[in-house]
């Protein structure tokens, strides 16, 4: 239920035009005390609402306060500003916001041995970073990692949205087994969600026959590599392809060896082996009921 004619006070209108495009206010008067309860009456319009008139704006704010000419009734003041500022649903209730950036990750090993040079030459350690006696210590870089949060409006008519919340629950810590969203398999990992109501009155200030609830799913997004030619310490060359969520590590061991025949022995680090873990489950997203951006 929206407000109406009768409830909004013309001469209270404003409008103006800048840079940002159109922005506008309007005040309508509700027949209810106190302003935190008509605050969340059905007709009092939430942050990202329609204009009533004009297609191309959206509410940005609400204010409600008491009315003082008017005992026993609230101004409810709406500020209107162009759609196209803000994030806004799609048809389906949803909101999709990225978050792209870099995280630090810690390396213990170049790609390649070339990539690291030794001074003197003589001490090489192979392709190993950070190499402190038997230690490696290795070190963090910076590496492109991304996340993902939907946010989606749901209403039920049962109270608290248990199946949404289960669903949830059974896929946190899981990667997705097939494409989503324009994301190939194994490139979304979904770390969980939350669940919020959002209070809803009938006319009388009694529940609503439906509660309006507001679900946020977040997820971790990460691409996929080239295979890496990594060196050996045996010299052997091993190719290593990963999955965006897998778990790439390295044995690293130490040899000595002689410059020459009965010459100085020198000690070198480098990698033994490599080894690819799965450290994520792989299961479908399409039950969590999300429609796309």
């Amino acid at each position: 239920m929206a407000f109406n004619a009768n409830d909004e006070s013309y001469k209270s209108r404003t409008a103006s035009r800048g840079k940002d495009g159109q922005t506008s206010e309007r005040i309508y008067h509700l027949n209810i005390a106190d302003p935190e309860q008509a605050f969340w009456h059905s007709s009092v319009p939430d942050y990202g609402d329609a204009h009533p008139s004009i297609p191309t704006m959206i509410v940005e704010k609400v204010d409600v306060q008491p009315d003082p000419q008017a005992p026993g009734w609230c101004l409810v003041l709406v500020r209107y500003k162009p759609k196209d500022s803000y994030v806004r649903e799609n048809s389906y209730g949803e909101i999709w916001e990225w978050d792209l950036r870099a995280q630090e990750k810690q390396i213990t090993s170049c790609e390649t041995p070339g990539r690291q040079v030794h001074y003197p030459t003589a001490f090489d350690v192979g392709a190993a970073i950070g190499v402190d006696g038997d230690d490696v210590k290795g070190v963090n870089v910076y590496r492109p990692t991304g996340s993902l949060r939907v946010t989606k409006r749901l209403t039920s008519s049962s109270g608290f949205p248990t199946d949404a919340i289960q669903k949830m629950n059974a896929l946190q810590g899981t990667v997705n087994n097939k494409e989503w969203a324009g994301y190939a398999i194994g490139e979304v990992l979904f770390i969980g969600g939350s669940a919020s109501p959002i209070r809803r009155l009938k006319g009388d200030g009694s529940p609503a026959d439906e509660e309006e609830w507001r679900l946020t799913y977040n997820f971790l997004l990460a691409k996929y590599q080239s295979a890496v030619s990594i060196t050996l310490l045996d010299t052997n060359v091993v190719s290593v392809a990963a999955k965006p969520w897998d778990y790439i590590w390295y044995r690293h061991v130490e040899e000595t060896y002689e410059t020459s025949p009965g010459g100085k022995k020198i000690k070198r680090t480098g990698i033994e082996s490599v080894h690819v873990a799965q450290v994520y489950d792989y299961t479908t997203f399409e039950v969590l009921g999300l429609k796309g951006p």
